[in-house]
Formats: structure tokens, sequence, C-alpha cells
């Protein structure tokens, strides 16, 4: 490994930096997975499995590289998922006050006439 330089960092499913590689291997520490694609000059490079578990990839004369990797489309379906829930989430955090809002907006207390009056001007009143 000596001699070994860092490439391609910062490399995302989002983000996909250009690079110039030298001839040689490239080795990427992550599991194999078909869905990362080195292409260099232009021309897609075959993944191949090393270490057992990782991948690399033969950069033949080298050149300006870029790594990419492709997200499943089933990624997208479980964000929009996830971030739905969420919004439940805090939907029902908010509801309670929402139903006692519209609790007091719907039942209004009748106005009833008093018991008692002390103005002394009805035959009704207290007398002490």
């Amino acid at each position: 490994l000596s001699g070994s330089l860092a490439a391609l960092n910062g490399t995302t499913s989002w983000l996909s930096p250009t690079q110039e590689l030298p001839a040689g291997r490239f080795h990427m520490g992550v599991p194999f997975d078909s869905r990362w694609r080195l292409t260099i000059n232009g021309q897609t490079m075959k993944p191949q499995a090393s270490f057992g578990t990782v991948m690399h990839y033969e950069t033949g004369v080298g050149g300006a590289a870029q790594l990419n990797y492709s997200n499943p489309m089933s990624r997208y379906l479980w964000v929009l998922i996830q971030m739905l829930l969420w919004l439940a989430v805090v939907v029902g955090i908010l509801q309670p006050n929402w139903r006692r809002r519209l609790a007091r907006q719907k039942f209004e207390i009748p106005v009833m006439p008093p018991v008692v009056t002390l103005s002394g001007t009805n035959s009704e009143t207290v007398e002490s």
C-alpha cells in the first residue's frame, strides 16, 4: 500500500466528483455493490471483488475518473414514506389543540335567566 493516494473523496449517492486517476488499481473500502460505477475518460470500468468483501477497479491507463452510485428506486419510496410518517407525528401532536378549538366553537352555553334577582323590581325579590 505504499505509494497509495486517496482519490475521489466525498463521493456520495448524491455527489460524484471528478479526479485524475493514475494507471493501476483503484480500491474502495466499501462492500461489493454493483450499483457503484467508475467511469474513466468516458469508459465504464468493471468492478471486481478484492480482499474478500470490498471492491476494486482496474484503471487501465488512468485519466479523468468519476465515481457514481445509482440509488434504487425503492430508496426514494422509503424516504417519502418516512417523511409522511414524520408529518403524521407532527400533526398528531398538534391535533388535540385543534379538536379543543373546534369543540369550543361548536357548543355554545345557553343563556339562562338568573335564579334570583336582587334588584327589588320583581315580586320574587329576596328579603333579608
